[in-house]
């Protein structure tokens, strides 16, 4: 009977409730809750006062905020905008200028001195007709068609200033051209003459002016920029001073051409015709084969327009040019997104943020709670 009632007296004891549905917080939510409430303990700024524990937490609050917002606006404009970068190479070798200009297309390299004597890098020479350095045009040739008369001035005799006391000329006729052809290629001696004289003076004073520029061209830039100014240099040479040097020259001379001395057998017949001369001359025909721009129906007028030129050679010395004007440095820009220096320049911003923040922020939130006083003191 005794251990029947304790029997029951134990049953009747009441079983603790426990909820199947209550579990237990995981280590996600512990880890949450512990960073929730170290941020709230959190103190930058603590002080032996220990009555101001909680204002030095808002400042420290208001510092992380101020120096996080800060440091990542700086840290999407490293990353992600593009930065404009200006590099600058002092004093370079023409060999550092033409690799930084095969790199980069805009490149800015000022000359320390921009006005430089074209006779200092460049060189302008022509050629001329081949009738000009030609039989027809040298001494031989003309006193081939004086033979033995006596003249010491074969241009004064034109027929128009014919000698009658010269009896060896009596048996032509003063237009005959046995006659007027001694006047006529010592003429025309003397316009080939005349036309280099006059291209070479005018050369000469071009190459004495100056080129102006304010920075370095690359070898195409400074070719094609001299080519143009040869050019226009060409086309200024007047004739004009053709007629200032009183050249009363032949109207049957300039309007002739030189077809007949192109051919072998026009030039054996006019020799033929020359029959008073007590001695023969080996004459060359001019080459018509060699390259020219005229034809030889052109006329001596229209190759005297020309002053006799085939063609102007220039030549530039880039290496002179370049010595002449030797940059003081070149500089030249490119666009990044970041780079390693953008990283150290970030680095001690962030760096200058964080010890002004640690000076500001005390002052600020101490400034923000002095106000907020006052006004709760006016309530």
């Amino acid at each position: 009977m005794k251990k029947l009632t304790r029997r029951q007296t134990i049953d009747a004891i009441p079983t603790p409730y426990i909820d199947s549905n209550e579990q237990k917080p995981t280590v996600v939510t512990r880890l949450r809750l512990n960073l929730v409430n170290w941020f709230l303990k959190l103190n930058l700024f603590k002080g032996e006062d220990r009555s101001n524990e909680q204002n030095e937490r808002w400042i420290t609050r208001c510092y992380l905020f101020l120096f996080s917002l800060t440091s990542l606006i700086l840290i999407i404009y490293t990353f992600v905008i593009e930065q404009t970068m200006i590099v600058t190479v002092s004093k370079p070798t023409l060999k550092q200028y033409e690799y930084l200009l095969e790199q980069h297309k805009q490149l800015y390299c000022p000359c320390t001195r921009i006005s430089i004597q074209y006779t200092e890098f460049t060189q302008i020479n022509s050629s001329y007709h081949e009738v000009c350095s030609s039989d027809f045009t040298s001494t031989q040739w003309i006193q081939y068609l004086i033979g033995d008369r006596n003249y010491s001035n074969p241009y004064l005799f034109s027929g128009l200033h014919f000698d009658s006391d010269n009896h060896q000329m009596s048996n032509y006729d003063q237009l005959d051209f046995r006659t007027l052809s001694i006047s006529q290629f010592y003429f025309l001696s003397q316009l080939c003459q005349l036309s280099q004289e006059i291209v070479q003076d005018a050369i000469t004073e071009f190459q004495q002016q100056t080129f102006i520029n304010s920075q370095a061209m690359s070898r195409l830039s400074l070719k094609t920029e001299l080519h143009s100014i040869v050019e226009k240099f060409r086309l200024q040479i007047p004739l004009k001073n053709v007629k200032r040097n009183r050249i009363n020259y032949c109207q049957a001379l300039i309007q002739s051409t030189l077809e007949c001395f192109y051919n072998r057998t026009c030039l054996d017949q006019i020799q033929s015709y020359i029959d008073y001369n007590q001695f023969s001359l080996n004459v060359t025909p001019l080459n018509i084969s060699k390259l020219s721009r005229y034809s030889p129906k052109t006329s001596i007028e229209e190759m005297l327009k020309d002053l006799f030129i085939e063609e102007w050679n220039s030549l530039t010395d880039y290496d002179q040019y370049y010595k002449q004007c030797q940059p003081s440095y070149c500089q030249y820009q490119y666009v990044e997104q970041y780079s390693v220096s953008s990283i150290t320049k970030l680095t001690g911003l962030v760096s200058g943020l964080n010890l002004g923040f640690r000076l500001i922020t005390p002052v600020l939130v101490k400034i923000f709670l002095f106000t907020s006083e006052i006004d709760d003191a006016n309530l």
